[in-house]
């Protein structure tokens, strides 16, 4: 009897020693937080994937469908790449109808076709602000037209409307980072408020928009407050000339400045553009012509896509995510969110990833409907691993983008590349460990409904990971 418990023993303590296909016992500091009050109503989802092995060296929950926030910019900008290669480009129009007499005034409209660029007159640009608006102004002095009778018209119709994503939230899309995409964008599709701040608890007093809106409507809620932080929220639809702002801002001695989201991005544009030509000399009547045929002035060719997908991801911008979705839907379809997210969808399974849980509502991540698996983005993260331009575009570690801060001065600053994540209750790490002898990890660390901070549970996230990574 004791020779038989003693083979048994034998035979345990063999097996305790040998690593499983499905990870290691998952460290005593993770199932302790697992089990902290500020936790146990939560659902996380951990892989860690060894690359150079495909063993799963940690697991957790990794097959739950969990909400993932703007890590979902890892599927709608890894499949562009794919799909539209680096170097694909969106162009914008200019064209004029009617003609133009001796005088050099057109009788006819100025038309600005766009295709979903978003980096038009934006900051995030390559390109500074003024040189697409040179290139109008140049185009139109070529042809010898010094005057415009009719208007300077924004067609964004090549990606319909809605221009904002299924589920996106009401307290989202009047913000700066939720801003509606259209086929003609400009300026990143967002216009300032400037406030007066300088008497202390009192009203902010709205000064003026940068730049005025024709029609725009704000109705000024705000409070203001000693604090360092913004908590305002701007709320309005798009083609909604009213803007609502709540909250507070910071009280200052001078002025604040609260961004918010444009409601018609081609108008937006065309606005721009007579602006810029009246200070140069052309101006616009504005008179209502009857519509003729359209001759071509000049395309603007915006900037490549591995650019486009660099920024995304680095600083985890939901408008060019957007605009990445929509470019693949124009390339195979309607232009259509819908048809992106079927195109992006269909790309990932065709690839042979594991695609059970997995729901996308959009190309960014604000929608809180959409669905993903830890092991579905490491699945996603194994099969682009070789790809240049996806892995440069992910935030490093205490140096770049959206993780500048993170990780500093750990053994994983500069090591860790990884997408984040945030919402309402949502944090999210998902990315590349490049750690000692070569070796590279695949990480996605998905929290859903905590409580307590999301300051405090990213700050648990990354020192798990500096635990877990050899």
């Amino acid at each position: 009897m004791r020779k038989r418990k003693k083979s048994i023993w034998v035979a345990a303590l063999a097996l305790s020693c040998f690593v499983p296909v499905w990870g290691k016992p998952l460290p005593v500091a993770f199932t302790q937080w697992l089990q902290s009050e500020n936790m146990q109503a939560a659902t996380v989802a951990l892989e860690i994937r060894n690359l150079k092995t495909g063993e799963i060296v940690y697991e957790h929950e990794s097959h739950r469908a969990v909400i993932p926030a703007s890590v979902t910019k890892l599927t709608s900008t890894g499949a562009a790449l794919r799909l539209l290669g680096t170097d694909y480009r969106v162009e914008t129009e200019v064209f004029m109808t009617g003609e133009t007499d001796a005088e050099g005034t057109l009788h006819g409209d100025v038309v600005i076709v766009g295709h979903g660029d978003a980096l038009l007159g934006s900051s995030r640009s390559q390109f500074a602000r003024e040189l697409f608006l040179q290139n109008v102004w140049a185009a139109l002095n070529k042809a010898g037209i010094r005057r415009i009778q009719g208007r300077i018209i924004g067609d964004g119709s090549a990606i319909p409307a809605p221009w904002v994503g299924p589920g996106w939230e009401w307290e989202d899309f009047g913000n700066w980072y939720a801003p509606p995409i259209a086929g003609l964008n400009w300026g990143d599709n967002v216009f300032s408020l400037i406030f007066d701040t300088s008497k202390k608890a009192a009203k902010p007093t709205l000064i003026r928009t940068e730049p005025e809106i024709p029609g725009m409507v704000i109705e000024n809620c705000l409070t203001e407050e000693d604090a360092t932080h913004d908590k305002s929220y701007v709320y309005g639809g798009p083609r909604v000339s009213l803007r609502t702002i709540i909250g507070s801002i910071p009280h200052k001695n001078a002025t604040y400045t609260v961004r918010a989201s444009v409601p018609d991005p081609p108008a937006f544009a065309a606005r721009a553009v007579e602006r810029y030509l009246y200070l140069k000399g052309i101006a616009t009547a504005g008179d209502t012509l009857k519509a003729g045929s359209r001759q071509l002035l000049t395309t603007w060719r915006g900037e490549s896509l591995d650019y486009v997908v660099n920024e995304t991801n680095t600083n985890s911008n939901n408008l060019l995510a957007e605009m990445v979705l929509h470019q693949i839907a124009l390339v195979q379809a309607d232009g259509t969110r819908a048809r992106g997210v079927t195109a992006v969808l269909d790309y990932w399974k065709g690839r042979g990833l594991d695609m059970r849980g997995v729901k996308l509502y959009d190309g960014c991540g604000l929608s809180p409907d959409t669905r993903v698996t830890a092991h579905f983005v490491c699945d996603l993260l194994a099969d682009m691993k070789d790809d240049r331009a996806f892995r440069a575009s992910l935030p490093v570690a205490g140096k770049t983008g959206t993780l500048a801060m993170s990780l500093k001065g750990t053994r994983l600053q500069g090591k860790a590349h990884f997408k984040t994540g945030t919402l309402k209750n949502v944090v999210a790490y998902s990315g590349y460990i490049y750690a000692d002898k070569g070796e590279i990890y695949a990480v996605s660390f998905i929290v859903n409904d905590y409580a307590g901070t999301s300051t405090a549970v990213r700050k648990k996230v990354e020192n798990l990971l500096l635990l877990m990574i050899p």
